[in-house]
């Protein structure tokens, strides 16, 4: 409270704003930006977002709590860290200001956990949930964006997808953004999707991109004819002479 004149007039209580902090005012002092008074007007507090020098200062200046970090209480020394994958605003008051990063969804207290192999997630949003890869891709863990899904083994397309079967005669050996390639010579890919190729049989050979076990052909040019072998095709050396 002051006084401003003499007389017997009653001291009167500070306007909101404005403190008087020892017995004996004449004038109330206003606060600086961004705090307030308590309800007795002794003293400023900062408001929330921000932090003051000392919780004891009586007309404390007031700093912003930095980006990535709240401070939802008035009078504080320290701003309080948002979780290690969160963000937030310059002079947060809340901690449900720190939102999940990219790659990482919100549970519960505020906390973050990544997207799980296979999912991703592009928006900082604590409401978004991680999304699932386009279908015949993956991705690694916290993946932020969709170009982190890539095609299966056995299929290709762009980062992101679509993703589609390798056709019959070629294959892809691993999950990446290689395109499928054709099977090499003397082996064959039969059917869709394939991640390998399978060899022909023992001195056959076959054309780069065979696609079935009827292209491999017994190399006649070295001496080798095909057999019936119990229901397998086989391949047995000329004999001398023939």
């Amino acid at each position: 409270k002051c006084k401003g004149a003499s007389g017997n007039g009653a001291c009167e209580l500070c306007a909101a704003g404005e403190f008087a902090g020892a017995a004996g005012a004449t004038a109330c002092v206003a606060c600086h930006a961004d705090s307030d008074t308590e309800a007795t007007r002794e003293r400023c507090l900062c408001n929330a977002g921000y932090v003051q020098e000392s919780a004891t200062a009586l007309h404390p200046t007031c700093t912003a709590c930095v980006a990535d970090t709240y401070q939802n209480l008035t009078g504080q020394t320290a701003c309080v860290d948002c979780d290690a994958h969160a963000q937030s605003a310059v002079a947060s008051i809340d901690i449900a200001a720190c939102v999940c990063n990219s790659g990482y969804r919100d549970v519960e207290y505020g906390g973050c956990v990544a997207c799980l192999p296979g999912e991703y997630k592009e928006v900082v949003d604590e409401t978004a949930a991680c999304a699932d890869c386009p279908a015949d891709s993956h991705s690694l863990g916290a993946s932020p964006v969709v170009s982190a899904c890539v095609c299966n083994a056995g299929f290709d397309g762009p980062d992101g997808g679509p993703c589609a079967a390798c056709e019959f005669g070629k294959f892809k050996a691993r999950n990446g953004s290689t395109p499928c390639a054709f099977c090499a010579a003397d082996t064959f890919s039969d059917s869709e999707a394939a991640t390998a190729c399978t060899q022909c049989f023992d001195h056959a050979l076959a054309p780069v991109g065979s696609t079935d076990l009827a292209d491999c052909l017994c190399d006649v040019a070295n001496g080798w004819s095909e057999y019936d072998d119990a229901g397998t095709r086989a391949c047995s050396q000329c004999a001398p002479g023939t």
